[in-house]
């Protein structure tokens, strides 16, 4: 998939007018430029005071917006999901944007400029020729590493944002529990990645300049952080689970599904988690709620 991707978009840069694909050069500041003419005067402004803070503080302003970006896509995946939207995991979303994926790309994007710059003053390579490794790299180990690395950065905020928040610690190892999730779900997270961000990369590496690339990925970004979220919140094939109901006598019920088993029936086997939490017929160990 990852070859016929990028053999397509090969052949879209190779068709290209030469001039097309030119160096953009990075500037102090392109607002009246990049700004469409028919925006209104509040859009202006409000890019203009971007510009502004991210000439000032550009590190900083990245992480404000990739921390906001985290926060919406996760509120619309919850909302499509489950039709509720939990605080705390928002918060811990609002945290990864502004503490992983913010520094992360703002290195990234600047060592790619330094590799393009060292390819093109060493001769040899065009900007196309620097494009398309670019775009490889972004595809294979730049995709993997940072959507590999996040499994465990969500773990662990996660677990900090609980232990802030309710003042309680994570019952197993965050770390095993990243790794565990990320065997099951990486593939699919990278299928995901190869379906929405080439092109989008494409665009970023061809046509905008280095200082406003993040913003560039954050706005896309709207989307992958709902999908990403969808992911990896979604509840895992074989897992443990709970089904609720009541029983004969009233009282409320919870049906057990074990841990790489099959649904237990309470009336078969007695095991029976009712509201005081107490579980019969199994011991609780091997019971896992999810």
């Amino acid at each position: 998939t990852v070859s016929m991707v990028l053999a397509v978009l090969w052949l879209w840069l190779s068709l290209l007018p030469r001039g097309a694909v030119g160096l953009v050069a990075p500037r102090p500041s392109v607002h009246s430029r990049v700004a469409p003419r028919f925006a209104t005067t509040t859009t202006k402004r409000l890019f203009r005071w971007y510009d502004a803070q991210l000439t000032k503080a550009p590190l900083r302003t990245k992480m404000a917006s990739s921390g906001l970006v985290s926060v919406i896509g996760d509120c619309a995946a919850q909302l499509l999901t489950t039709q509720t939207v939990d605080g705390r995991r928002s918060l811990a979303w609002a945290a990864c944007g502004a503490l992983y994926f913010a520094p992360f790309l703002h290195v990234y994007y600047a060592n790619l400029a330094k590799v393009e710059r060292y390819a093109l003053s060493r001769g040899g390579w065009s900007r196309r020729d620097a494009i398309a490794a670019q775009l490889l790299l972004n595809q294979t180990v730049g995709a993997a590493t940072v959507n590999a690395l996040f499994f465990f950065v969500f773990e662990v905020v996660a677990a900090v944002v609980a232990l802030l928040v309710d003042g309680t610690l994570p019952t197993e190892n965050v770390l095993a529990k990243a790794a565990a999730t990320l065997e099951l779900k990486f593939p699919t997270i990278m299928l995901a990645n190869w379906l929405i961000w080439p092109l989008p990369s494409l665009a970023n590496l061809v046509f905008v300049p280095l200082q406003y690339r993040v913003l560039f990925t954050n706005c896309v970004a709207l989307i992958w952080k709902c999908v990403l979220s969808g992911l990896t919140s979604s509840p895992s094939g074989g897992g443990g689970g709970v089904l609720h109901g009541r029983g004969g006598d009233g009282r409320r019920r919870r049906e057990v599904v074990l841990e790489g088993g099959p649904r237990v029936s309470p009336v078969s086997s007695g095991c029976v988690v009712d509201d005081d939490a107490v579980l019969r017929g199994f011991p609780r160990d091997d019971v896992r709620e999810g």
